[in-house]
């Protein structure tokens, strides 16, 4: 009887993979460095809104930057904490300049992104190039969308828009979408047996 059910067991529930399947992987970037990138985004996400908007103190500034790098490194999951600052320090100190909001949108989006890969990674995972080149070109398709939406929000906000935020905003949108076009199409990965 025992050995019946082993059988079963082994037979249906422990499959063993089939030794001719062949997955073609492409080049790869240590998990490590994936966690990296989105640990220093958000440093530099709590860096550039805690000098350019909230203007405290180099000690402060550098202080609560390391610390988003830290607990974002640690815990990528933990990303809304330096968004959340950043979020109500926006909401108490009033519309920043437009070139920084739009600069705050990008860093926002960055380490969002960066951060749900991360997430999924441990650091000895490997992450091939086509993965972070398709979230990259699905990044720029919605940063399109959410500078256009940040340049109109801080607009009826009564942002003081002059000449050179127009042209800051122009670049970046036009940058985006010359980013849409180029970045290449990824074709599906495709499992093939071996012959």
């Amino acid at each position: 009887m025992r050995r019946r059910l082993r059988a079963f067991v082994r037979r249906w529930l422990w499959a063993e993979p089939p030794d001719d399947v062949v997955v073609g992987v492409g080049r790869c970037v240590p998990g490590s460095l994936v966690r990296l990138a989105a640990a220093l985004l958000a440093a530099a996400l709590l860096a550039t809104f805690a000098f350019a908007v909230v203007g405290w103190s180099a000690r402060l500034g550098i202080g609560f930057a390391l610390g988003a790098a830290i607990l974002v490194a640690w815990s990528p999951g933990m990303v809304s904490v330096p968004i959340g600052l950043v979020g109500v320090g926006v909401l108490v100190d009033g519309v920043p300049p437009v070139g920084l909001l739009l600069a705050l949108v990008l860093l926002v989006h960055l380490v969002v992104v960066a951060a749900v890969l991360a997430a999924r990674v441990r650091f000895d995972t490997l992450v091939e190039w086509r993965v972070i080149g398709r979230l990259g070109r699905e990044f720029a398709v919605v940063q399109v969308g959410a500078q256009v939406l940040a340049l109109g929000a801080a607009a009826l906000a009564g942002a003081d828009l002059r000449a050179g935020d127009g042209v800051r905003a122009a670049a970046l949108l036009t940058t985006l979408v010359v980013l849409v076009v180029v970045l290449p199409r990824f074709e599906r990965v495709e499992v093939r047996r071996r012959d």
